[in-house]
């Protein structure tokens, strides 16, 4: 992802727009992609009796999180309240549990998405 907001900038700058580049969405763009290559802390705060009436949550459902939470089955790294960091799977559709059985709450601090699998580079041939 970070690559293509890369070659959105690129593009509309050899494209020549009729617009100078502008920086503030350059540096929106740089942004988004900082935020997909970096810790994601999980946040959270309990229910309020006026957020379940509104919103209709479940009964069983104690917390809310405010920070981004990975896709349901997305492969994932995990940082724990004791430094460690794993690999894991989240199960989002049960209530957010993680593959290791750690829990969001009491045991990870911070997430991250795994980066893309590498691609060896592709060989162009010249033509005689």
């Amino acid at each position: 992802m970070t690559k293509e907001l890369l070659n959105e900038i690129e593009n509309d700058y050899w494209n020549e727009k009729a617009d100078p580049i502008d920086m503030a969405e350059v540096f929106d763009l740089a942004n988004k992609a900082l935020e997909q290559t970096s810790w994601i802390p999980v946040k959270w705060h309990e229910i309020t009796d006026e957020e379940r009436v509104i919103e209709e949550y479940p009964n069983e459902w104690l917390v809310l999180f405010d920070c981004q939470m990975p896709d349901d089955g997305e492969r994932i790294l995990t940082q724990t309240k004791w430094g460690d960091i794993e690999l894991d799977e989240c199960y989002i559709d049960d209530g957010g549990s993680l593959d290791s059985g750690r829990d969001w709450i009491e045991d990870i601090v911070a997430w991250m998405p795994l980066p893309a699998p590498y691609q060896p580079p592709t060989m162009m041939c010249e033509e005689d």
